[in-house]
């Protein structure tokens, strides 16, 4: 399963909310049924960054939301950005 989520820093919180969001990548990459967790900067709006991530099943990204590091980091990065962005889900298409 995929998801995506788009968070936009407010600038002067943009270099401790990257951080912030460098720390989870890179323990998320660490768990169990991780299979990527990647940020991507927006080339056009600087303080605008995408997570996209993928795991091996539902299960997995849940248990990915209850760990110490996702419940510490994602409130504050809530708190470093513009407005709140819902995360989006997504299933391959089968031909």
């Amino acid at each position: 399963m995929k998801f995506f989520t788009k968070k936009i820093l407010k600038e002067e919180n943009y270099k401790k909310g990257l951080e912030l969001l460098k720390e989870l990548r890179d323990k998320s990459r660490l768990e169990e049924g991780c299979i990527y967790y990647d940020l991507y900067q927006d080339a056009d709006e600087r303080y605008t960054i995408i997570i996209n991530e993928e795991w091996e099943s539902e299960e997995a990204q849940i248990n990915h939301t209850k760990t110490e590091h996702f419940k510490r980091i994602v409130p504050a990065v809530a708190d470093l950005c513009e407005k709140p962005f819902k995360l989006v889900r997504f299933v391959d298409l089968k031909d």
